[in-house]
Protein backbone atom coordinates (compact mmCIF):
# COMPACT_ATOMS: atom_id res chain seq x y z
CA UNK A 1 0.00 0.00 0.00
CA UNK A 2 3.14 2.63 1.11
CA UNK A 3 4.37 1.69 -2.21
CA UNK A 4 1.20 2.66 -4.33
CA UNK A 5 1.01 5.96 -2.69
CA UNK A 6 4.75 6.73 -3.29
CA UNK A 7 4.08 6.07 -7.13
CA UNK A 8 0.85 8.11 -6.79
CA UNK A 9 2.72 11.07 -5.04
CA UNK A 10 6.02 10.66 -7.24
CA UNK A 11 3.38 10.72 -10.67
CA UNK A 12 1.82 13.58 -9.49
CA UNK A 13 4.72 15.69 -8.77
CA UNK A 14 6.17 14.62 -12.03
CA UNK A 15 3.08 16.38 -13.70
CA UNK A 16 3.39 19.35 -11.57
CA UNK A 17 6.88 19.78 -12.65
CA UNK A 18 6.32 19.13 -16.48
CA UNK A 19 3.38 21.61 -16.39
CA UNK A 20 5.36 24.12 -14.90
CA UNK A 21 7.89 24.28 -17.10
CA UNK A 22 5.61 23.99 -19.76
CA UNK A 23 4.17 27.45 -18.23
CA UNK A 24 7.88 29.11 -18.25
CA UNK A 25 7.77 28.62 -21.95
CA UNK A 26 4.85 29.65 -22.62
CA UNK A 27 4.05 33.39 -24.73
CA UNK A 28 2.68 35.74 -22.76
CA UNK A 29 3.02 38.77 -24.82
CA UNK A 30 -0.30 40.46 -26.42
CA UNK A 31 -0.33 40.24 -30.18
CA UNK A 32 -1.24 43.77 -30.24
CA UNK A 33 2.13 44.49 -28.79
CA UNK A 34 2.93 48.10 -30.35
CA UNK A 35 6.24 48.83 -31.69
CA UNK A 36 7.40 52.48 -29.99
CA UNK A 37 7.73 55.21 -32.42
CA UNK A 38 10.77 57.83 -32.20
CA UNK A 39 9.46 60.70 -32.97
CA UNK A 40 11.11 64.28 -33.11
CA UNK A 41 11.69 67.61 -35.39
CA UNK A 42 15.01 68.39 -37.27
CA UNK A 43 15.70 72.14 -36.52
CA UNK A 44 16.96 72.50 -40.21
CA UNK A 45 19.32 75.81 -41.37
CA UNK A 46 19.51 74.26 -44.88
CA UNK A 47 17.69 75.84 -47.96
CA UNK A 48 16.82 72.97 -49.32
CA UNK A 49 15.04 69.88 -48.65
CA UNK A 50 15.95 67.68 -46.08
CA UNK A 51 14.99 64.20 -45.90
CA UNK A 52 15.62 61.01 -43.54
CA UNK A 53 16.58 57.28 -43.62
CA UNK A 54 15.64 54.51 -41.73
CA UNK A 55 13.87 51.62 -42.20
CA UNK A 56 15.92 51.60 -45.43
CA UNK A 57 13.03 54.30 -46.22
CA UNK A 58 14.50 57.88 -47.58
CA UNK A 59 11.69 59.95 -46.64
CA UNK A 60 11.40 64.13 -46.75
CA UNK A 61 10.92 65.84 -43.45
CA UNK A 62 6.85 66.82 -43.46
CA UNK A 63 6.23 70.35 -43.26
CA UNK A 64 6.65 71.21 -39.93
CA UNK A 65 10.00 69.19 -40.11
CA UNK A 66 8.62 65.98 -38.20
CA UNK A 67 10.16 62.44 -38.67
CA UNK A 68 8.57 59.34 -37.03
CA UNK A 69 11.01 55.74 -37.42
CA UNK A 70 10.80 52.59 -35.17
CA UNK A 71 14.31 52.05 -35.36
CA UNK A 72 17.70 53.42 -34.83
CA UNK A 73 19.70 54.90 -36.51
CA UNK A 74 18.04 57.85 -38.36
CA UNK A 75 20.38 59.50 -40.64
CA UNK A 76 19.60 62.96 -42.55
CA UNK A 77 20.09 63.71 -45.97
CA UNK A 78 20.55 66.84 -48.14
CA UNK A 79 21.11 66.75 -52.33
CA UNK A 80 21.92 62.59 -51.78
CA UNK A 81 24.76 64.00 -49.02
CA UNK A 82 24.67 62.59 -46.22
CA UNK A 83 24.32 64.96 -43.49
CA UNK A 84 24.90 62.86 -40.07
CA UNK A 85 22.83 60.48 -38.09
CA UNK A 86 21.60 59.89 -34.42
CA UNK A 87 21.35 56.79 -32.22
CA UNK A 88 18.91 58.91 -29.91
CA UNK A 89 16.32 61.96 -29.34
CA UNK A 90 16.55 64.37 -26.54
CA UNK A 91 13.52 64.56 -24.29
CA UNK A 92 12.31 67.84 -25.77
CA UNK A 93 12.24 66.01 -29.26
CA UNK A 94 14.49 68.34 -31.41
CA UNK A 95 17.33 67.42 -33.32
CA UNK A 96 20.13 70.01 -34.03
CA UNK A 97 22.24 70.22 -37.14
CA UNK A 98 25.16 69.89 -34.41
CA UNK A 99 23.49 66.97 -32.92
CA UNK A 100 23.91 65.07 -36.57
CA UNK A 101 27.55 66.80 -38.06
CA UNK A 102 30.29 64.72 -37.34
CA UNK A 103 33.63 67.30 -37.40
CA UNK A 104 36.77 65.37 -38.79
CA UNK A 105 39.93 66.52 -37.77
CA UNK A 106 42.91 66.18 -39.73
CA UNK A 107 46.05 65.58 -37.86
CA UNK A 108 48.93 66.99 -39.68
CA UNK A 109 53.00 66.81 -38.72
CA UNK A 110 53.27 70.18 -39.08
CA UNK A 111 51.64 72.62 -37.08
CA UNK A 112 50.27 75.76 -37.89
CA UNK A 113 52.53 79.18 -36.55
Amino acid sequence: MEKRQFVNYSLCSSFIGFAMILGGCSNTESKSHKIALHVGHFVSVFEKKVKYKCDNKLVPLSNNNKFECQSFPIAFYSDNIKLGEISSIHEDGYVFPEDIVVVEQSFSRNPLP
